[in-house]
């Protein structure tokens, strides 16, 4: 079955969590933490973030420490994104704060 509006089918997840569920507990901990990350960051992010996994895809890591060095590198970018965001939120937010009036 293949992708349906922009998703994945059903049994393209189903391989994808039996794959994962055949990594080590490390492996399996990278992907859920870029999970979880990529559910938090931005769709500008999230597309950041994917043409970094095809460009790892399309490099085919020969060997186990070149994909789990790419995989760190893109939570790296992920969380550095998040925090960035997370920073000028709050920065944003303090122009909507009225500055205490001195009496």
């Amino acid at each position: 079955m293949s992708s349906m509006n922009g998703g994945f089918a059903s049994d393209e997840v189903l391989r994808l969590v039996k794959t994962v569920g055949q990594l080590g507990s490390q492996d399996q901990e990278r992907i859920l933490k870029l999970v979880k990350l990529l559910a938090l960051a931005s769709p500008t992010v999230r597309d950041q973030t994917h043409r970094m996994l095809l460009s790892l895809l399309q490099r085919k890591p020969h060997t186990m420490y070149e994909c789990v060095t790419a995989v760190d590198e893109l939570i790296e970018h992920l969380e550095t994104s998040l925090r960035r965001s997370r920073s000028l939120d709050r920065w944003h937010s303090l122009d909507r704060v009225e500055p205490e009036r001195w009496n």
